[in-house]
C-alpha cells in the first residue's frame, strides 16, 4: 500500500472579476500562440486563463492520491475540478467569509485512492473558529483545511492538513505552527483512545516559512537544526513527547545497503533546491513549500531525535505497537516550467510518496 501526497501554490487569479470559462479560450490565449509570440515568453506571470491547463496535466501526470493547493480562488477551484475531471472529489471553503471570498486552501483527492469521512476548517488566528479572522502580526486572513480519509484498499485511516502562513509577520507564522501542533496532538490523542496503530497525518503547504524561521522549526520540532539541545527551551516544547512533523524532505529512503536499489531513488528528484521561484529571472528562491508527516510511530525516521534519556519516544511506541510503518520512498519538486515554455506558477509542485514496509525487512 503506498499513498502519494502533494502541495501546489497555483497563484490567485489576477483577473477572476473577468474570467473565462475553460474550453472558451481563443487560439491566441494558447500557450503554443503566447510563446510563437512574445519575445519574453520565457518570464513573467501569465494570466490564470493560459496558465491552468498546463498546470492541470502537471497534477494529471504527477496523479497524486491527494493534493493540497494554495491561492486558489473559488472561480479557480471549478476551473481545477473541471480540468481534473470526474476521477477527483475536493474539499474547501474561501478565507474571507468561509464560503466564496477569498483565497481557499482546497484539498482534492483521487476517488479510486480514498474516500473522504470528515473535514474542518480553521483559522490561524486567536479565534480559530471564526471566518476571516486575522492572526497575531498577520496581514490578511489566514486558514486550513483539515480533511479525514481512508483508503478504499484496505481502510485505513489517515489525514492531511493544507494551510497557507502570512507572508508578512514572523509571529503569525510561529503562533500558526503552535496553533496546528495543537490541532494535530489533539488528533493523535482522540486516535489512540483506545489504543489503535499510529495515526498517520501529513501536512502540506505554502508556509513562508524557510528552515531558519520559528514557524518551520516549531512544526519540525527543530529536528533539523543542529543546535536542537538549546531549543529545548523554545515555544514549542511543552513536554518531550508532544507530537511534530518529520519533513518528507529530509525523510526519504534512498539506495542504501540492506534495500532494493532498484525501488529506490538515489535522491531527491528534480530541481529541489527552490519550491518558490517566482515569476521572474532573478526573483529571489526558497523552499517554502512542503509535505510533512506527524512523527507518531507510523513513519519510519531517517533522523533520529532522541528524549532525555536517548530513546526517539515516537519511534519506540511504535515498535510497542506494530511492526509494519510507512517509509518516505520518493520525493520530488517538480519543474514549473511546462507546455509553451512559461511558469504555470511562482511555486512548483512538491510531492512525496509513502509506502507500508515491514520493519526490518530490506524489501520496499
Amino acid at each position: 500500500m503506498e499513498l502519494t501526497i502533494a502541495s501546489f501554490n497555483i497563484r490567485y487569479d489576477g483577473q477572476a472579476f473577468n474570467s473565462i470559462p475553460v474550453g472558451f479560450e481563443s487560439p491566441r490565449m494558447s500557450p503554443v500562440y503566447q510563446y510563437a509570440n512574445f519575445s519574453n515568453a520565457e518570464w513573467g506571470e501569465r494570466p490564470w486563463h493560459q496558465r491552468r491547463a498546463p498546470l492541470a496535466d502537471q497534477v494529471l501526470w504527477e496523479n497524486p492520491s491527494v493534493i493540497g493547493f494554495q491561492e486558489v480562488l473559488w472561480n479557480q477551484i471549478g476551473d481545477l475540478a473541471e480540468l481534473l475531471g470526474d476521477g477527483w472529489g475536493w474539499v474547501g471553503v474561501c478565507r474571507n467569509d468561509g464560503q466564496r471570498q477569498g483565497e481557499a486552501v482546497p484539498i482534492f483527492w483521487r476517488k479510486d485512492v480514498a474516500t473522504l469521512e470528515h473535514v474542518e476548517h480553521f483559522w490561524l488566528s486567536d479565534t480559530p473558529n471564526k471566518p476571516g479572522s486575522i492572526g497575531w502580526d498577520a496581514g490578511q486572513t489566514r486558514m486550513t483545511t483539515l480533511a479525514e480519509f481512508r483508503t478504499i484498499q484496505n481502510d485505513l485511516p489517515f489525514y492531511v492538513f493544507n494551510t497557507h502562513y502570512d507572508e508578512r509577520g514572523l509571529q503569525s507564522r510561529t503562533e500558526s505552527s503552535k496553533l496546528i501542533l495543537k490541532r494535530v496532538n489533539e488528533l493523535v490523542a482522540k486516535s489512540r483512545s483506545p489504543p489503535s496503530s499510529p495515526p498517520l497525518v501529513f501536512l502540506v503547504g505554502d508556509l513562508n516559512s524557510p528552515d531558519t524561521e520559528d514557524g518551520y522549526r516549531a512544526l519540525t520540532g527543530w529536528r533539523y537544526v543542529s543546535d536542537r539541545t538549546q531549543s529545548l527551551n523554545k515555544i514549542f516544547l511543552e513536554s518531550n513527547d508532544q507530537t511534530t512533523f518529520l519533513d518528507a524532505r529530509h525523510e526519504l529512503h534512498t539506495r542504501i545497503a540492506g534495500f532494493n536499489v532498484a525501488r529506490l531513488l538515489g535522491t531527491r528528484y528534480g530541481d529541489w533546491q527552490a519550491t518558490f521561484t517566482g515569476f521572474g529571472e532573478h526573483d529571489p528562491r526558497n523552499v517554502i513549500d512542503v509535505v510533512l508527516i506527524a512523527n507518531t510511530g507510523a513513519v519510519s525516521a531517517v533522523y533520529q531525535t532522541k528524549n532525555a534519556v536517548g530513546e526517539d519516544v515516537a519511534q519506540k511506541a511504535m515498535q510497542s505497537v506494530s511492526r509494519v510503518q510507512w517509509a518516505v520512498t520518493r520525493y520530488g519538486v517538480i519543474p514549473n516550467r511546462f507546455e509553451g515554455g512559461f511558469l504555470v506558477s511562482d511555486h512548483r509542485l512538491v510531492i512525496a510518496t509513502v509506502k507500508q514496509i515491514v520493519v526490518g525487512l530490506p524489501e520496499l
